[in-house]
């Protein structure tokens, strides 16, 4: 069965958060990218519960964090666009499809956010001397709180 089409134009809010993680995501790593060469040879490359660095590893170790990041940012805001195609947790009707999809689109762009912002929390402190902490569980609260109300709103619909 063919789900009807979006015709709903995305708020305000979803499309500010959207460019705002793009936004940010890209300053970071243009920054990593230049600070490459003032990195130590030896960088963080796991950090444990406490945001404290547990584990080394060489500089280079930096490009596929950011490889993953990148794709993450990128991956995940290219499917924010397309709600249509997202596995929703009840059937999509002519008479759901709209706030289901919106639900879903902002679901997406607020989980990015998150994962974006614990990427930065990482990339942060493998550059600067900084808990990644400070990043991270905020970016993991924001995660849960995007999935519990994305959840809510989709069962709503």
């Amino acid at each position: 069965m063919q789900r009807p089409a979006r015709t709903y134009e995305t708020g305000a809010v979803t499309r500010w958060i959207r460019r705002v993680t793009v936004a940010l995501s890209a300053a970071t790593i243009l920054a990593a990218l230049l600070l490459y060469p003032t990195l130590p040879e030896r960088i963080p490359t796991h950090f444990g519960i406490s945001g404290q660095a547990d584990a080394w590893g060489p500089r280079s170790s930096v490009f596929l964090l950011l490889g993953i990041f990148a794709a993450l940012v990128g991956g995940l805001t290219w499917l924010s666009h397309h709600p249509r195609i997202f596995n929703y947790p009840a059937v999509v009707t002519e008479h759901n499809a709209q706030r289901m999809y919106r639900a879903g689109e902002q679901l997406i762009v607020w989980m990015n956010a998150a994962c974006a912002a614990i990427f930065c929390g990482i990339l942060v402190s493998v550059i600067l001397p900084v808990n990644s902490s400070l990043f991270v569980v905020p970016g993991m609260v924001g995660m849960v709180a995007a999935l519990a109300v994305g959840m809510v709103r989709m069962f709503r619909a």
